[in-house]
C-alpha cells in the first residue's frame, strides 16, 4: 500500500478533529451545558461521528504498516515509509493512546486489538 503525503496530512488532520470533537461531545452532555454556549460551537453528531470513522479507518490502515513493538514517529513521504521507535521514545503512547480514545468513541473491536497489541509486553 503507497501512502502519499496527502494521506499524511487528512491524517494529521482527523487526529486533531478527534480530539477537538471529542471535547465538544463532552461539553453537549455535559449538565450545565446551554443552548447558548452550544450554537456557538454547533457540530453535529453526524459529523463528529463521521471524524471519528474516517479516523478509526486511517489508524487501522497504519497498523497494517507497522512492526510489532514499533511506534509511529513521522511520516517520510520520499521514502514512503513511517520512522518508527521503540517505546522509549517520548511519543511512543501517542499511537496506542489515540486507537483507545477511538475505541471508545466507536466500539470498533480492531481498534482495541491494536492498542493491547502495542501495549503487550
Amino acid at each position: 500500500m503507497k501512502i502519499n503525503s496527502i494521506k499524511i496530512g487528512a491524517f494529521l488532520v482527523c487526529f486533531s478533529l478527534i480530539i477537538s470533537c471529542k471535547d465538544v461531545k463532552k461539553e453537549a452532555s455535559a449538565e450545565n451545558a446551554t443552548a447558548e454556549n452550544l450554537s456557538e460551537k454547533a457540530i453535529s453528531d453526524e459529523k463528529i461521528d463521521s471524524v471519528f470513522a474516517l479516523g478509526s479507518e486511517k489508524y487501522l490502515k497504519m497498523s497494517e504498516n507497522l512492526e510489532k513493538k514499533k511506534f509511529p514517529k513521522t511520516y517520510i513521504p520520499e521514502e514512503d515509509k513511517f520512522e518508527t521507535s521503540d517505546s522509549g521514545w517520548w511519543t511512543s503512547g501517542f499511537y496506542p493512546g489515540t486507537l483507545f480514545y477511538l475505541y471508545e468513541e466507536t466500539d470498533q473491536e480492531p481498534l482495541l486489538t491494536e492498542a493491547e497489541r502495542m501495549l503487550e509486553d
